[in-house]
């Protein structure tokens, strides 16, 4: 059996749990990068940014992603032992210039372009709510603003589902499009911590360049300075984390209609 290539080695490794660069962790150059190859930039220009990505991410996480396939490859045989062995080699370099880095900075750029999509066409579909401006604009603009960073973050609404129930049971009855109610005041303070919610602020300004001038104005209040002290005085924080419970209530319905059908057959 011939020894793995670096291709073939990358590629069981992508293939591995925990061999990524978290979208929730990715910078500016990653934003960067995503919007480069979105636009089909230059090859030269593009490959510019997967250094600078490669470069911001590879020594913080490059330790994580080679214990994700040393344990990968403890498990492995054959040629995916071979080529897993391959790749933990790579992954011990601490340079950011390797192929696996700079694989793992597209990948993360490519996946991140798509949710950058999604998340425009969010904020979008609510320009008409968000520019009639006063209050009720100022809510809409946060509930999409917090839409959108949940995509562009790739949070899960698993990863609160303690502080989720908790609001959902606190609320009952309540609107639950109230950002001033107690509840989702007590949620938002739950869940929102700083380092988080300073990354959904910078996440949904990168939008700006792809959005209207009249929606990004509407968005200027919601943007508007840093993460306050509080979350539940964070508009944006506010707006993800009622599209968070939102997600979770939706996810519970259709598990639910799943699982009367599957009774309701037998």
């Amino acid at each position: 059996m011939s020894a793995p290539d670096d291709r073939t080695a990358i590629a069981e490794a992508l293939r591995t749990d925990g061999v990524v660069f978290p979208r929730g962790v990715l910078g500016p150059e990653a934003h960067e990068l995503a919007r480069a190859l979105a636009e089909e930039a230059p090859s030269d220009d593009l490959q510019e940014l997967v250094d600078g990505t490669a470069e911001a991410h590879w020594p913080e996480l490059r330790g994580a992603i080679e214990g994700a396939i040393r344990r990968a490859a403890g498990t492995a045989e054959g040629s995916r032992l071979a080529a897993l062995e391959h790749a933990a080699a790579l992954a011990a370099q601490t340079s950011p210039d390797n192929p696996l880095a700079r694989s793992l900075a597209v990948r993360a750029a490519q996946e991140l372009s798509t949710a950058r999509r999604r998340a425009v066409d969010v904020i979008v579909a609510a320009e008409g709510p968000m520019t009639v401006g006063g209050p009720a604009g100022m809510v809409a603009g946060a509930k999409a603003a917090g839409a959108a960073a949940v995509e562009l973050l790739d949070l899960d609404p698993e990863d609160f589902a303690t502080e989720i129930t908790a609001y959902v049971g606190a609320i009952g009855d309540e609107p639950d499009d109230d950002p001033d109610s107690d509840a989702l005041s007590e949620y938002a303070r739950a869940t929102g911590d700083s380092e988080l919610r300073v990354a959904a602020r910078i996440a949904v300004r990168s939008l700006q360049g792809a959005l209207s001038e009249a929606v990004t104005e509407a968005l200027v209040p919601v943007l508007a300075g840093g993460a306050p002290e509080d979350p539940a005085e964070d508009a944006v924080w506010v707006g993800a984390a009622l599209a968070l419970s939102e997600q979770a209530i939706e996810r519970a319905l259709v598990e639910e209609a799943l699982d009367g059908g599957t009774n309701g057959s037998r």
